[in-house]
C-alpha cells in the first residue's frame, strides 16, 4: 500500500473512502507503522461526486494549511465529467 511508504517516511497521511468500517480497519492495520514517525487519518467521503470531493477537501483543509502530495487511487473508471480544481 502506497500509504505505508509515506507513513514509514514520516508523512501525515489521509485516506478516504465511502465505507467507515474499511477506513477504520486500514487505520488500525497501519497503526504499527505510525509509531515510526508518520501518522494516518481517515475521512469518509465519495470521490465520484463533486459534492463528495468538496466534502473531503473541506475536511482536510480544516486540519492542514498545505497538502504536499495528493494521490487519487480508485479502481473504478467512472470519473467526474471534468476535473475539479480548487486553489
Amino acid at each position: 500500500m502506497m500509504a505505508a511508504g509515506f507513513i514509514t517516511n514520516g508523512a501525515k497521511v489521509y485516506i478516504t473512502g465511502r465505507r467507515k468500517e474499511i477506513l477504520d480497519n486500514t487505520v488500525e492495520e497501519l497503526s504499527e507503522i505510525r509509531a515510526k514517525g508518520g501518522s494516518i487519518h481517515s475521512i469518509q467521503g465519495d470521490v465520484l461526486t463533486k459534492e463528495g470531493v468538496i466534502q473531503i477537501a473541506d475536511a482536510i483543509s480544516e486540519k492542514e494549511a498545505i497538502v504536499d502530495v495528493l494521490v487519487k487511487q480508485r479502481w473504478s473508471s467512472k470519473t467526474l465529467e471534468r476535473p475539479y480544481t480548487r486553489s
